[in-house]
């Protein structure tokens, strides 16, 4: 059952980006679908026993602050710089980004992207991407490293309208992911540092994009 959500799921992520790349929505249009069908992710796997608790899988929804440090802090900072490095490497050599996220034109729906919005992509994206794989190295007796490997490159894969290095970044970001969830035990982990690395970036890009509007 896992496996085949879980597959259903990934060719969601590498399907939903055509409507993006091909239809070029404004940032309202673009919202509104994010949170339609993330919300719908969400609900649905979240409504299955077997991923509410994660005990006998050797961690939880429950983020350990007192190891906030290795477990949120160094992460988040880890990954950031992992994706800075990222972005120069597609600045310095020209590499092609077939989609580029729309300016916000509503503060208002700006602060519930970068709030809800985002709340909603580290949720789905962490049940489908770490979640599921531990679910099925359980349940089929699999390999964790190469469930970690073969759910890291399609996540990567996943992201494949951001260009290449994203793809290889994101890939390297979910190996991170795993090994916060197993050796942290902590899924409620993961599901910060991706919040926060995404509120980085896409705050900051934002705001950016706000201030340069035509007025």
């Amino acid at each position: 059952m896992h496996l085949i959500i879980y597959l259903a799921c990934t060719l969601f992520f590498l399907g939903n980006d055509f409507f993006f790349v091909l239809g070029a929505p404004d940032h309202a249009t673009f919202t509104l679908f994010e949170f339609t069908y993330r919300v719908l992710i969400v609900a649905v796997l979240f409504s299955l026993p077997t991923l509410q608790h994660l005990h006998d899988c050797g961690t939880s929804y429950r983020p350990n602050f007192l190891q906030a440090g290795d477990s949120i802090i160094a992460p988040t900072v880890l990954i950031i710089g992992l994706f800075l490095v990222e972005q120069s490497i597609s600045y310095q050599f020209g590499i092609e980004r077939y989609f580029e996220f729309p300016p916000p034109d509503s503060f208002v729906l700006f602060l519930l992207d970068i709030t809800l919005g985002l709340a909603l992509v580290s949720f789905s994206e962490t049940l489908v991407s770490v979640v599921l794989p531990l679910r099925m190295i359980q349940e089929y007796r699999l390999s964790g490293w190469w469930m970690m490997l073969v759910a890291s490159l399609l996540f990567g894969l996943s992201h494949w309208s951001r260009g290449p290095t994203t793809m290889v970044a994101a890939t390297l970001a979910n190996i991170y992911f795993f090994w916060i969830a197993k050796q942290r035990r902590s899924v409620g982990a993961v599901l910060i540092v991706h919040y926060l690395v995404d509120l980085y970036f896409f705050g900051s890009q934002g705001f950016v994009l706000m201030d340069n509007r035509p007025s």
